[in-house]
């Protein structure tokens, strides 16, 4: 296993440290399992998705906050392309 570093609000850790407390755990072998739980649960929500979603780059980032001015612009766009 390679170490890695991060950084917790007081709150989470002061969770984490009763919970390992609890547990008699240690706080890396309880983030080392929410952490795969979490991937697991992700990978698996993801299945389902088409196999295109995430694999091309449009060079924008504003997508998703602008998604449904973008999709009109486009409409309209076609709508007056159609009418030449």
């Amino acid at each position: 296993m390679l170490p890695t570093t991060i950084d917790l609000d007081e709150d989470t850790l002061s969770i984490l440290q009763r919970l390992a407390d609890a547990e008699k755990r240690s706080q890396t072998d309880i983030m080392r399992e929410a952490l795969q739980r979490y991937l697991q649960q992700t990978q698996a929500a993801n299945a389902h998705l088409p196999s295109g979603i995430g694999r091309f780059h449009s060079g924008r980032s504003d997508i998703s906050q602008r998604s449904e001015e973008i999709l009109q612009q486009a409409l309209r766009r076609e709508h007056h392309g159609a009418d030449r």
